[in-house]
């Protein structure tokens, strides 16, 4: 199998990965600092059983460019964040 499937496969998952997270927070109510539903959770271990350990950079890319993007976190504090979640 060549390089560029699996490329585009996490690069997919990173998208998915983040529009996962902005759901998580529009289902969030705004009383409460801490989500009940996750989906973000379900989209990368869904992509991990399904496609293998090979998936785990898109689940990486896509929670940096979460907390990053909406969260607003610095590059630092993200990428620490983003290490834990995968």
């Amino acid at each position: 199998m060549s390089r560029w499937p699996t490329a585009l496969l996490v690069a997919l998952l990173a998208v998915v990965y983040l529009l996962a997270v902005k759901l998580g927070l529009v289902l969030t109510p705004m009383s409460q600092t801490t989500a009940i539903v996750w989906p973000a959770g379900a989209v990368g271990v869904t992509a991990v059983l399904l496609f293998g350990s090979r998936m785990w950079p898109g689940v990486a890319l896509g929670a940096l460019t979460a907390h990053m993007v909406v969260g607003g976190a610095p590059f630092a504090v993200a990428m620490s964040i983003a290490a834990a979640e995968v």
